[in-house]
């Protein structure tokens, strides 16, 4: 990977191990530079854990930024560190509020400092919304009733009988909840459809 200029200052962004993914991160203004695959990555394994301020944050941006890019974001002049190109804001997830600017050339993606971890909680919260597991997410910090975690414990030879028949019972709940996955995450938003 090689060394890169910041996008938001210029300066010369240091490579870094984010939860086992090399990352360049500006010492400067802290903002971060990735590859899209990188962050793919980065979201779809839970290592860091994130206190109450950064879930409310996360869940503020989805209430009040919505799906639009604010104005100065979208006014913004930021260039791919590879190409050049100028890089164009988009709204991560099409809706969270956290407006990330990539490069269009696939060389990349640049967060402002702290949209890594609003990303990551993000991306966490949805998957505990569409499991119904937020209650165990925001107290525990973890995602405590993940079912795709649950079948892999099932599913070793260390786990028991009574754990797989409670495993393949909780499935059989889950597959009983009428209530679809989007209402169960604006309900957890506190976003009323008209």
């Amino acid at each position: 990977m090689p060394f890169v200029e910041c996008p938001n200052c210029g300066e010369l962004m240091g490579i870094e191990r984010y939860e086992g993914v090399a990352i360049q991160r500006c010492t400067a203004c802290g903002g971060v530079w990735l590859g899209q695959d990188e962050m793919r990555e980065i979201v779809k394994h839970r290592v860091e854990l994130f206190d109450k301020t950064v879930l409310e944050e996360v869940k503020r941006r989805v209430r009040e930024v919505k799906a639009k890019i604010p104005p100065a974001e979208r006014e913004r002049k930021r260039h791919c560190p590879v190409c050049k190109r100028e890089l164009v804001a988009i709204n991560y997830n099409y809706s969270s509020g956290i407006i990330i600017d990539r490069c269009f050339g696939e060389h990349g993606v640049f967060l402002d400092k702290g949209e890594l971890e609003l990303v990551q909680a993000h991306a966490e919260l949805m998957k505990a919304a569409a499991n119904d597991t937020l209650d165990t997410y925001e107290e525990e910090g973890r995602l405590a009733g993940n079912a795709e975690e649950r079948l892999a414990a099932a599913r070793n030879d260390a786990v028991g009988e009574f754990e797989r028949e409670a495993l393949a019972q909780w499935e059989a709940e889950q597959r009983k909840k009428k209530e679809p996955i989007l209402d169960r995450v604006l309900d957890w938003l506190g976003v009323k459809l008209s």
